[in-house]
């Protein structure tokens, strides 16, 4: 592992929280969102948080409408909009320190692409879909992301980097620069030890570059891998080409979890039983949990969480 990431699969479990301008808000004014993000409680998030047990949460700073809820000097000069789709209020660093209060490390989710129903962002970043090099983006996404990085320093302990799929994998899977490895060294400028992964889909790939596999799971969970190298089948989890393996999935309906009822998805022996076996493996276990926008997690989520405490 090219950082120390032992403390990592030492929190065993940990929570994402996809706080994302949902794609059929993505027409949301920018004082609207302004709104919406001075709404959260980072104090009663970081109770909620701290009662469940995990040490680490990954939150999101925007996805794919165009809105972030971090300041950000260099997406606002690339892509000029104005008024500023990037929030006043740096959301992150307010988590990030309550959180750190309590001992439990902040790490943030974005993209490797452009925020697609952005036309005037895809524009301005020069990005299009397709197998394409797209050196101009990918200078302008890395500065973008350095931004934030060397904003929030220390207190941003590790990314998990959404949509490095084919198209990606195309621009950024190469030898010469920019390419992942330069990536990476963006997202790290402002703490070199942050963990990071790249998310390729449903594909437990380890670049070296990374710390820990992505993990992505939606409708199914798994406690193997193929062995490609032997080609005899499954094998245990454990460390992949020398990273974390962590999985990934989620406790609501869905990713984000936007289902009003709140019901979790799996009974709480399976939760357990499935976070305990991939921990007892080496492995890491990140579970999606629904919100309230005011920051509070439903208490049927922290109950269910709470009960990985003994693991």
């Amino acid at each position: 592992m090219g950082v120390d990431a032992q403390w990592f699969r030492d929190a065993k479990y940990g929570v994402m929280i996809h706080y994302l301008c949902p794609n059929e808000e993505k027409d949301m004014s920018a004082e609207d969102w302004n709104k919406r993000v001075d709404s959260f409680d980072e104090k009663l998030f970081a109770d909620c948080l701290e009662e469940s047990g995990a040490r680490f949460c990954f939150f999101a700073v925007g996805q794919n409408s165009g809105h972030y809820c971090s300041p950000n000097e260099a997406y606002d000069e690339i892509v000029g909009i104005k008024p500023s789709k990037c929030s006043k209020r740096d959301l992150i660093k307010d988590v990030a320190s309550e959180l750190e209060k309590r001992g439990i490390r902040l790490m943030v989710y974005t993209t490797g692409n452009a925020p697609f129903f952005d036309d005037t962002a895809m524009e301005r970043l020069e990005w299009k879909r397709g197998e394409h090099r797209l050196i101009n983006f990918q200078r302008k996404w890395e500065k973008i992301l350095g931004t934030w990085s060397k904003q929030w320093g220390n207190k941003v302990h590790g990314w998990w980097v959404d949509g490095c799929y084919s198209e990606s994998d195309y621009m950024r899977d190469r030898a010469d620069e920019p390419n992942y490895n330069s990536f990476a060294r963006a997202l790290r400028s402002g703490n070199e030890n942050a963990l990071v992964a790249f998310n390729g889909g449903f594909v437990f790939k380890a670049f070296d570059c990374e710390d820990f596999t992505a993990g992505e799971m939606s409708d199914h969970l798994t406690v193997s891998i193929w062995d490609d190298e032997n080609h005899d089948g499954l094998k245990p989890i454990g460390d992949i080409n020398g990273k974390i393996f962590q999985v990934f999935s989620f406790l609501g309906d869905w990713w984000m979890g936007r289902d009003p009822e709140r019901k979790p998805r799996f009974p709480d022996d399976l939760v357990h039983a499935y976070t305990k076996y991939v921990v007892n493996h080496g492995g890491v276990v990140t579970w999606d949990v629904p919100f309230e926008w005011n920051g509070e997690i439903p208490k049927q989520f922290v109950r269910q969480l709470k009960q990985l405490k003994d693991i």
